[in-house]
């Protein structure tokens, strides 16, 4: 009984694996369809408590979970605080790329969110990404 359980367990790790993965089929009906579909695991990213004068890089991977090739573009950051690379690329299906995300908190103080935006050749929706930060040192501005 009990090697039953484990290999039900083992079932729903892969089945989550398949969904939650880049590799594969994709994991569910946009491999049907037949189009490209951008997928980013990491949409949310907590940068956490950074000094004023620091930069701070990530990098996220996004994924093609569509059959056909997703041809990628960053739309350009409304900050420039923020960096992208590359800002466009090509990613075959079931395949993932590598972007990095800078931030530089030159100028800024107290928490911060921004947004970066990467649209596919494959859907209609945009693919959103937030950045939380919490800028510490002096303010650029006096409180008084």
């Amino acid at each position: 009984m009990e090697g039953k359980g484990i290999l039900i367990v083992l079932l729903g790790l892969l089945v989550y694996l398949q969904l939650a993965g880049c590799a594969g089929s994709g994991g569910g009906a946009s491999q049907d369809e037949g189009l490209a579909k951008v997928y980013c695991a990491d949409s949310v990213i907590n940068l956490g408590a950074v000094r004023s004068e620091e930069t701070v890089e990530r990098m996220v991977y996004l994924c093609n979970r569509g059959a056909a090739t997703l041809q990628y573009e960053v739309q350009r950051p409304d900050c420039d605080c923020l960096s992208v690379r590359p800002m466009r690329g090509e990613i075959a299906a079931g395949d993932s790329a590598r972007v990095r995300i800078a931030f530089s908190a030159r100028g800024f103080y107290g928490p911060e969110v921004k947004r970066i935006l990467v649209a596919g050749n494959g859907e209609r929706r945009m693919l959103e990404i937030l950045l939380f930060v919490d800028v510490k040192g002096e303010a650029p501005f006096d409180i008084r």
